[in-house]
């Protein structure tokens, strides 16, 4: 929601400045000179520093709402043109200055669209600013000395926690942020990923991501940042992948679309229909799609029920089993 406010002068009644806003930004202009800031408009600032001064606060007319920016700044105008700004118009009572503040769009508009003919020097001169304050930003190579210093600062007496012992709970914190990462299909905590390839492949994976990816010529970086994010890596050697952790939770949404996709889930109407492997029909509405069925589709796929769809387990020994 935005508005139009008037700040008025409490000695006089009258206005002297004009202004559009959200939240509390018709507040702040008073609360900026309370606290000793100064505004980029010092007419203004001037004239709230004298009511100030008396012990009196100016006060604040909010004169017209509405969700639409455009209108707010085409009224906004119009009352400083109504009123007039001083040092500019006859008779004009304001400290705006200028009518029509609205800042312009700079969405789409390339460094030359912007800047103009100085574009090259802004550019130029980021670049200089970044690499004067990065000077070691790119990658260099240690020489054998350098290697051998380093090393011994790290070694024996000279390691930060040489000497030094885990507490149980810090033990118990790293236990648990590293279970499910062993190796092997057979181990029952062994975490369970879903890799969908750019053509909806699928690989069931078990707790093998990182040699899974290090195969398939994947980013294991994008891979596991994709995860929590839910996405479908857009550049890289990953592109066009998607990856689902099965051992936290379903997403349900997202295997929904893949199975949608894939025609395990047939749209029949406004619901979807999955036949499993007895014969029965499973018919609901996307939203009521549960976990059960989602289970019970994952299941018939590790039995080879599913000829149709790829699957392939990575077994502790990295070949396709």
């Amino acid at each position: 929601m935005y508005y139009v406010y008037i700040l008025k002068d409490p000695r006089s009644g009258l206005p002297f400045y004009v202004g559009k806003g959200q939240g509390e930004r018709a507040d702040s202009h008073t609360k900026r000179i309370q606290d000793g800031k100064r505004t980029e408009n010092p007419y203004k600032d001037s004239v709230i520093k004298q009511i100030l001064a008396e012990n009196l606060i100016p006060e604040i007319e909010y004169v017209y709402y509405t969700d639409d920016e455009i209108a707010a700044y085409d009224f906004e105008a119009d009352l400083i043109i109504k009123y007039g700004r001083k040092r500019f118009d006859y008779d004009g009572i304001l400290t705006n200055l200028c009518i029509d503040n609205r800042p312009p769009s700079q969405k789409g508009k390339s460094y030359i669209e912007r800047y103009g003919d100085n574009a090259i020097n802004v550019i130029n001169k980021y670049r200089e600013s970044y690499n004067n304050s990065r000077p070691y930003h790119k990658l260099r190579k240690l020489s054998i000395d350098q290697k051998q210093k380093l090393s011994e600062r790290t070694t024996g007496t000279n390691n930060p926690f040489y000497g030094k012992k885990h507490s149980t709970e810090s033990k118990k914190r790293i236990s648990n942020a590293n279970k499910g990462k062993c190796i092997g299909v057979d181990n029952p905590n062994a975490r369970m990923y879903l890799f969908v390839d750019s053509n909806y492949r699928i690989y069931r994976v078990i707790g093998e991501f990182a040699k899974f990816c290090e195969k398939m010529n994947l980013s294991y970086q994008a891979m596991g940042r994709g995860i929590p994010k839910k996405w479908i890596i857009k550049s890289g050697p990953s592109k066009g992948w998607q990856v689902l952790n099965l051992t936290l939770n379903y997403d349900k949404d997202r295997l929904i679309n893949l199975f949608e996709a894939k025609g395990v889930l047939i749209k029949d109407g406004n619901k979807l229909k999955y036949n499993d492997s007895e014969g029965n029909e499973h018919k609901y509405f996307r939203s009521g799609i549960t976990n059960d069925l989602l289970d019970l589709i994952m299941l018939e796929w590790d039995e080879n029920k599913l000829p149709d769809i790829p699957i392939e387990f990575i077994a502790d020994d990295g070949t396709t089993v």
